[in-house]
């Protein structure tokens, strides 16, 4: 998650807290400084419940981040997000 998103799930969520996430897989490969090929799967979320909090009534959304790219930055080669 980014944006927005990222901020709702840190003030909200705590390790083990029940979501559901929709979204895709991505998969990206690139060449580390050490001239050896890496390759990474990643879950892209696009939209994420929070579910079974007990103080809500249903479970809350939280709409899709506006731009993937401009949230992810970039930065070193060696490095896969």
């Amino acid at each position: 998650m980014w944006g927005k998103q990222a901020e709702s799930c840190g003030e909200y969520l705590d390790k083990g807290s029940p979501i559901l996430v929709e979204g895709r897989l991505q998969t990206r490969e690139w060449e580390a400084k050490d001239g050896g090929k890496r390759t990474v799967i990643e879950v892209v979320g696009e939209r994420v419940q929070f579910m079974g909090r007990a103080r809500t009534a249903a479970p809350a959304t939280v709409p899709a981040a506006e731009s993937f790219a401009e949230e992810a930055g970039s930065g070193n080669d060696d490095v896969p997000f």
